[in-house]
């Protein structure tokens, strides 16, 4: 399951619409992937060497592998990033916000490792940060607010605004959020 798709709605000044934002969620996981890995790794590289024992094993091998992100990659991940930044900037130059789930399942079962997501097994760690990725990334503001139950497991909707709006987006949270719980 690839995100390939937000949906943008309140455009500027007219009538409420939905339109679609191409978002290749696999792109934006190695990219994010590397950055991430890459400056977790140079953050706690003194720490890791002095005492590694204070890690968690899972941490400790997540950290490490942020060592063996080649600089070339690293800097090509930038570069992406930045292209990614300026897209995402121009459509919310034209909409208020992007709407979408938090994550692409209900909330799992604690401690589940996989979950079953259209007849397939699937690992839960990717899914729960697949549609907040992109915006991470793209160091946008962004929210999530309660949105209902699927199966009596709650669901999120995010809500993201552009850059340097926080104040708007929580307004635009709290006016969402007050007409779901009218529904």
């Amino acid at each position: 399951m690839v995100l390939q798709h937000v949906h943008v709605i309140v455009p500027r000044g007219t009538h409420p619409c939905c339109r679609e934002v191409p978002v290749d969620g696999g792109q934006i996981a190695i990219h994010q992937g590397n950055i991430l890995g890459a400056e977790a790794y140079a953050t706690h590289a003194q720490s890791l060497a002095d005492h590694p024992a204070d890690y968690g094993s899972d941490v400790l091998a997540r950290l490490q592998a942020g060592h063996d992100v080649p600089t070339t990659d690293y800097i090509a991940s930038r570069t992406f990033q930045e292209n990614f930044q300026a897209e995402m900037d121009r459509y919310l130059q034209r909409y208020d916000c992007f709407l979408l789930p938090t994550v692409p399942i209900p909330a799992p079962p604690l401690g589940a490792t996989t979950v079953t997501v259209r007849g397939k097994e699937e690992a839960v760690r990717p899914l729960l940060t697949r549609f907040t990725n992109p915006w991470n990334l793209a160091g946008l503001p962004a929210i999530s607010i309660p949105a209902g139950n699927v199966d009596g497991l709650p669901m999120g909707l995010q809500i993201i605004g552009p850059r340097g709006q926080d104040a708007k987006l929580v307004h635009m949270a709290h006016v969402v959020e007050t007409a779901l719980q009218k529904l």
